[in-house]
């Protein structure tokens, strides 16, 4: 008979905790061999927007990542902030570690003055001193206000993303619209002209040998483009942007030539391709959507041209019409309206049949540019010779209103409500002659197109001459034929004004 022990009391339990021995071993032994390629760590940074980097590998901020290794080193920059490298041992086995960053911000030598006058300059709230001011700011926006001596202030805004000085001009009067600074740039900027998106600003210049590229986000000037086979030639008045194929003409007196660029979303261009305006000196353009039609006015052959824009095949001209400038087609390419500057006149031609169909005249006036206002039904014209502008019936050419400017009004712009229509006024010509500097400054005058009011006047340089406003109504720019330069506005505060009826006589 084979007997078989039974274990007594002190071998079971020494068997039991031998297994929990063997398990708990086993245990560690896997803990750490996790834990060895599973330190828990995640990332928190302010400002959010910074690019980070865990041993050279982007990383997402806020995520929780896993690091084979006892450290990490961690990189996070910003543009305007201080770059950030440093690095971090992770917890011991199964613990989890927060890294916080908090980049400081760049600081940089700033300069700001004035164009004209003296005053105290206070910056975010703190009084400076008198200007010029000189000193660090941090990267970013900053309140400006300069306190003339028995004045108007002004308020001004300032965006320091590196060395820079700022420039900016006192006003004669209070108005509710915000100073950007006055940017320097080719010579006699003729017009200037926003992009589709808002994003860059286009600057024809007539004394120079092309046209320049603004970067309003950055503001900066981002690129010179020398136009045509032989980049020595000037004259460059006007530019129009084609969004449907992404295209840019611009117009030259000196050659009678249209040339044509590709642009991108970076404010990059290409050159695509030139032809002849079938005229001479041509000035503005004009573009019809459904007809695929480019107009051209030519001043010194007192025409316009009609091209097809596919082939720019000269189709068809107006004769006949005393040196045109202003040209613009209605919404539904049915009509082209043209301003003939020496014959005062502006006309209403049937696109279909290329006939005149209407005209509005008035007498000794030099009609330059047009502003249509189609959910009104109604569009705006210059008169240099009379300084006035004429609103008028888009249909019937009648004659809604009349408003009186400054000196010479030139381009005209309405905001995208057409509520506000904005008029640069080159000021008195020289005695001498009107292509030298003008005896004084001059103004943009604003208008209010409801109330049928002048809102106000912005003192500008030496011949404003371009102008537009972009159209998310927020920024007005205006350039300084003589002086070489563009000023650029925050016009949102124009739309919080409010009249004494709507305040109760109280005001804000």
């Amino acid at each position: 008979m084979k007997i078989i022990p039974t274990p007594s009391r002190w071998n079971k339990t020494g068997l039991v905790a031998k297994n929990v021995l063997i398990a708990a071993a086993a245990l560690i032994v896997m803990t750490l061999a996790l834990g060895a390629c599973s330190r828990s760590y995640s990332i928190a940074v302010q400002p959010p927007d910074a690019r980070i980097r865990v041993d050279g590998r982007p990383v997402e901020a806020g995520k929780r990542y896993t690091a084979g290794n006892r450290s990490v080193t961690v990189t996070a920059a910003r543009e305007g902030y201080e770059a950030f490298r440093k690095s971090f041992l992770l917890p011991p086995v199964l613990g989890q570690e927060r890294i916080e960053i908090n980049l400081p911000k760049e600081k940089y030598p700033v300069v700001i003055k004035l164009a004209q006058g003296k005053a105290e300059i206070r910056v975010d709230g703190g009084t400076a001193g008198p200007a010029p001011f000189r000193g660090q700011l941090e990267y970013g926006g900053h309140e400006i206000v300069f306190a003339p001596a028995g004045a108007p202030a002004l308020s001004a805004r300032v965006f320091v993303r590196r060395p820079e000085t700022f420039l900016f001009r006192l006003q004669p009067g209070a108005l509710p619209v915000t100073s950007l600074g006055i940017y320097p740039c080719g010579s006699q900027p003729k017009q200037a002209i926003f992009s589709p998106d808002d994003r860059y600003l286009y600057l024809p210049l007539l004394n120079d040998v092309g046209f320049q590229i603004f970067d309003m986000e950055k503001r900066e000037m981002l690129s010179k483009v020398s136009v045509g086979p032989k980049p020595k030639l000037k004259g460059f008045p006007e530019g129009l942007f084609i969004e449907k194929y992404k295209s840019f003409l611009i117009s030259q007196m000196s050659t009678n030539y249209i040339y044509e660029y590709s642009y991108g979303g970076d404010g990059s261009v290409v050159f695509k391709r030139m032809f002849p305006s079938r005229g001479v000196f041509p000035k503005f353009l004009a573009y019809a959507p459904s007809l695929d039609l480019v107009a051209v006015s030519n001043w010194l052959t007192n025409d316009v041209t009609l091209f097809d824009y596919g082939t720019a095949r000269a189709v068809g001209k107006i004769p006949g019409l005393k040196t045109p400038r202003g040209v613009a087609f209605s919404p539904d390419d049915k009509w082209l309206y043209i301003a003939s500057y020496d014959g005062g006149n502006v006309f209403k031609y049937d696109t279909e049949t290329w006939k005149e169909s209407k005209r509005f005249y008035s007498a000794r006036a030099s009609m330059r540019h047009l502003a249509l206002d189609p959910p009104r039904n109604r569009f705006f014209v210059s008169d240099m010779a009379k300084s006035l502008i004429f609103e008028l019936d888009m249909e019937s050419l009648a004659l809604i209103h009349t408003y009186k400017t400054f000196y010479l009004p030139n381009t005209i712009s309405l905001d995208s409500a057409g509520k506000f229509l904005f008029v640069s006024c080159r000021g008195p010509n020289n005695p001498k002659n009107y292509t030298l500097r003008s005896p004084r400054d001059s103004l943009v005058n604003i208008f209010d197109t409801e109330k049928k009011t002048l809102v106000g006047s912005i003192l500008g340089g030496n011949q404003p001459t371009g102008l537009d406003v972009s159209s998310d109504g927020r920024y007005l720019v205006f350039t300084n034929f003589q002086d070489a330069n563009f000023e650029i506005y925050d016009i949102s505060g124009l739309y919080a004004v409010k009249s004494e009826a709507e305040t109760g006589g109280q005001g804000d």
